[in-house]
């Protein structure tokens, strides 16, 4: 066993197989221990129009509500078309959502109702899903989000939610000891040069993040504590 189950879709499982995952995962988090973390259980649904007519039609429910009934999962991707009963559910039961904006924009599948998602409680993060279509860049999401909201949803999305989205929130949904930086926590950190052409000047540091951040103006990584990439980071040496 790794340390996540990742299913595909509702529509390529039955119930009685989807029931058959959430099992699994419960008898393997019954032997956790303090150095073997539970399995946490993702699945795409609500991706596109398509998917969710399919589920309808052929099982009379929504993919996210059999989903929940049946596999009751930690994650899940997408809830592009998702109800807003379906948003309503996933946010009372605390399940987290992973929204993939340019990903639904490669496939013409639409823009995730980030803001709807927000007002109903749900904790949203942001990935990039598909790599073989997609560069795995968390930087181009967030400045993507912002804009397609804007521009199609009409939708004025804050700057400092849609960073906590891919910081605290995913951090929550992983269930991470990090996130954000608390004494306790672990120091998970990405160090930005503010100067850098890119960036600079600064009036908003979220918005600037968001916006114009790049790979290139990131100056070093730093996990649990330690760096990993920009060792010459004038901190390192103090580390």
């Amino acid at each position: 066993m790794c340390d996540g189950l990742g299913i595909s879709g509702a529509n390529e499982n039955s119930d009685e197989t989807l029931q058959q995952y959430r099992n699994l995962v419960r008898v393997r988090n019954t032997r956790a221990t303090k150095d073997k973390k539970k399995m946490l259980t993702a699945i795409h649904a609500a991706e596109s129009e398509n998917t969710m007519e399919f589920s309808k039609s052929h099982t009379g429910r929504t993919e996210v509500a059999r989903i929940m009934k049946c596999l009751n999962p930690d994650i899940i991707i997408h809830m592009t078309h998702a109800t807003k009963k379906d948003i309503s559910m996933v946010a009372r039961n605390r399940t987290g959502i992973v929204v993939c904006p340019r990903a639904n924009g490669i496939v013409g599948a639409g823009v995730p109702r980030v803001a709807k998602m927000l007002d109903l409680g749900c904790i949203i993060g942001i990935g990039t899903d598909n790599v073989m279509l997609n560069s795995p860049d968390i930087l181009r999401e967030l400045d993507y989000i912002w804009k397609v909201s804007r521009s199609v949803e009409r939708i004025f999305l804050n700057a400092r939610d849609i960073l906590k989205m891919a910081t605290v929130n995913n951090a929550e949904i992983l269930r991470l000891n990090s996130g954000y930086i608390q004494s306790g926590r672990a120091a998970d950190i990405i160090f930005i040069d503010k100067s850098h052409v890119d960036l600079y000047p600064i009036h908003n540091p979220f918005a600037t993040i968001v916006h114009r951040a790049t790979e290139a103006s990131i100056k070093a990584v730093m996990i649990d504590g330690r760096f990993v990439d920009g060792a010459q980071f004038e901190f390192a040496n103090n580390n």
